[in-house]
């Protein structure tokens, strides 16, 4: 319980102490990263969908990119305001740009990709290529006209393997040990 009571006070130290520092702001002296959204991805079928969580995001902002198989989501939260005479007691939900990119498992038709930004979740769904989706192959069985199997000869240094197991000397006549000795 002490070391909670700690972790608590050192973070709410650290809040007050720096909340007003321009380390803390997104556009004071260090830029900071962007912002990195939630991200759920759903493989659905021949489809990956994907729901981003973008709370406070400028629609007109929202920006999505596919290249081969990789896809860019970039976006602008507004910076939060206050009104003369506040001030931060703490500071979590920031303003600025975000940034999110995926290495997709497979490649996306690019004309077919939809987005929906809705109550703060951008879903996006990515239907696979056509011609990178599995085929299932069909095998046909033939009877009589079946090829036959033929007989497999490896060469190891002194001997011939044949393919059904036997150990012959080189010669062919499969009457030698693995050596080539008689």
């Amino acid at each position: 319980m002490y070391l909670h009571n700690l972790l608590r006070q050192l973070d709410e130290d650290w809040t007050q102490r720096f909340s007003d520092s321009p380390m803390f702001e997104s556009r004071g002296a260090f830029q900071a990263a962007p912002l990195k959204p939630a991200m759920d991805v759903v493989a659905r079928g021949e489809e990956l969908v994907l729901f981003v969580e973008l709370p406070g995001v400028e629609p007109d902002s929202l920006d999505v990119e596919v290249v081969d198989e990789t896809m860019t989501l970039r976006a602008r939260r507004a910076e939060p305001t206050l009104n003369d005479g506040e001030r931060y007691l703490r500071r979590e939900r920031r303003g600025g740009d975000v940034m999110r990119a995926l290495q997709l498992p497979f490649r996306v038709e690019a004309d077919q990709i939809e987005a929906h930004y809705r109550n703060g979740i951008l879903e996006v769904r990515l239907p696979r290529r056509v011609a990178d989706r599995p085929r299932r192959i069909n095998v046909r069985v033939s009877e009589g006209d079946a090829p036959q199997p033929r007989e497999a000869i490896t060469e190891t240094n002194d001997a011939t393997v044949t393919g059904e197991g036997e150990t012959g000397n080189g010669n062919g006549n499969g009457n030698g040990n693995r050596n080539g000795n008689r």
